[in-house]
């Protein structure tokens, strides 16, 4: 028997480098351990289990939003409006009540003889206290239904948990006398398990056209980072959104992925170097056609990756102007999306510091932006590519072009970038980095990776079936194949 969606959790198994999604909704996936046994019992039913039995590369946590939903946000909001009218009209009952009160039972007179009201009010007195009665019933239930509730400063104001938890294992039984020099000295890189990801925070939007995301990263124990945060606002007259705060730069599509749909584990080596972290301090605006077609964002940041101190110190404020211009020339509306295709052009110039090369930490300044390095694509304790400082660098200019191509379970991706690096007089020739990628994926089970039209990423995939395995009432096993 097939359990419908919205119960079962989300689940990802990854083999090797690739990424296979097998669930539809919500709450739990799994990746990242060689060996990995896991059950996630289902909260809607208590007498169905599910038992996922991962055999592969690797196992990840991660918990999706909203982590610390108490009912979805329409019941929830069917239920407020339900107790505000509830609420209202025990007020009304209950002033009736008092005012039917007043008149008394017995009406006195100034020579203390008493009138006993007929027997017909006082029986429409006992029906209005069964009412009153009721309604505290109904409004108790409703309560209890609502649950925990945080409470806004305002009415219209909205929150919304997020968070993500991802713990990674990664082994390396052989190596190279290269690797040595790299990390690890004579023995090498060492076996390593590790929190890739330990995230929490809040979204939500606020009056009239506002929203805000605060997240935060705990992964690095003892030095907590920020990730997303920024206010926004909608419906601009010709910025149509715009954010100020840490946010993603609009370049490099594996790094304007969000981590949960990319197709690999790790990003690409040049998309990590030419956008280190993606996110920084900055003011942007994001906006789309009509159509759909057409969408482009552009904003001015400070260089500095700042997520981990929390400020920047220097005179220089080495700001980057940087703009993604996106065209979705294809979008096959009869299939919702199986198929399209997606071209964009992204560039930044930016200008760093040319006088500060070392890190002079606390009182700053703090050194040049002008440095490119990545992790390998099989992580390690530390980034094995780096150019260190460049030094004498004044400014620099950066190309990037991107493509994909879906046709049902096929999708072709392509990236390339290119950074031309200019230098003061006496510090040499000028500098030039450049790399791209070429990637193919394949659903066995029919499915496909959906595309965001309005800001040109790709989106979360949604199994034509989800992978479960359960009793059903009459003994015997039901199950479903997810995406692969």
């Amino acid at each position: 028997m097939r359990r419908s969606a919205e119960n079962f959790p989300t689940i990802y198994i990854e083999a090797g480098s690739s990424k296979l999604t097998v669930g539809r909704d919500n709450f739990i996936t799994l990746l990242k351990f060689n060996l990995a046994t896991a059950v996630t019992e289902d909260k809607m039913a208590d007498r169905y289990a599910q038992k996922t039995f991962c055999l592969g590369a690797s196992l990840m946590l991660l918990l999706a939003t909203p982590l610390l939903a108490v009912v979805a946000p329409d019941t929830n909001e069917y239920f407020l409006q339900r107790l505000e009218q509830q609420e209202q009209r025990l007020r009304e009952l209950e002033s009736l009540w008092e005012y039917r009160q007043r008149q008394t039972l017995f009406v006195s007179s100034s020579t203390n003889n008493s009138i006993q009201v007929p027997t017909d009010d006082q029986e429409a007195f006992e029906r209005l206290r069964d009412v009153v009665q009721t309604q505290n019933k109904e409004l108790y239930e409703l309560k209890k239904a609502i649950g925990p509730q945080v409470i806004s400063g305002h009415p219209k104001s909205r929150m919304k948990i997020v968070g993500r938890v991802n713990a990674a294992y990664w082994g390396h039984p052989n190596h190279d006398h290269g690797a040595e020099l790299l990390e690890g000295g004579p023995d090498g890189p060492q076996n390593q398990f590790e929190w890739r990801r330990l995230r929490f925070g809040v979204k939500g939007t606020l009056p009239a056209n506002m929203e805000y995301r605060l997240e935060m990263e705990y992964e690095g124990g003892f030095q907590t980072q920020f990730r997303d945060c920024w206010l926004g606002w909608n419906d601009v007259p010709f910025l149509q959104k715009l954010l100020v705060g840490n946010q993603k730069r609009p370049y490099a599509l594996d790094q304007l992925n969000s981590g949960h749909w990319n197709v690999f584990m790790e990003r690409p080596f040049i998309t990590d170097a030419f956008n280190e972290s993606n996110r920084r301090v900055g003011i942007q605006s994001y906006g789309f056609s009509p159509d759909l077609e057409w969408n482009w964002r552009f904003g001015v940041f400070n260089m500095r990756n700042i997520q981990a101190t929390g400020n920047y110190t220097n005179d220089d404020l080495q700001l980057e102007a940087a703009a993604r211009i996106a065209n979705t020339f294809w979008y096959d509306e009869e299939t919702n999306g199986r198929g399209y295709g997606h071209w964009a052009l992204s560039g930044s110039t930016a200008y760093p510091d040319e006088n500060t090369s070392d890190f002079n930490n606390p009182t700053g300044p703090d050194p040049s932006a002008a440095r490119f390095r990545a992790f390998p694509e099989a992580r390690t304790t530390k980034r094995w590519l780096d150019t260190g400082v460049i030094a004498g660098a004044t400014n620099y200019q950066l190309l990037g072009a991107e493509g994909a191509l879906n046709i049902g379970p096929l999708q072709v991706v392509t990236e390339y970038m290119h950074v031309w690096v200019n230098r003061a007089a006496g510090f040499g020739e000028e500098v030039q980095l450049h790399g791209g990628y070429l990637y193919l994926s394949y659903f066995l089970t029919g499915d496909h990776m959906p595309w965001n039209r309005k800001i040109g990423n790709l989106s979360r995939v949604e199994p034509l079936e989800d992978f479960f395995l359960v009793k059903t009432c009459d003994g015997s096993l039901g199950s479903g194949y997810g995406a692969w």
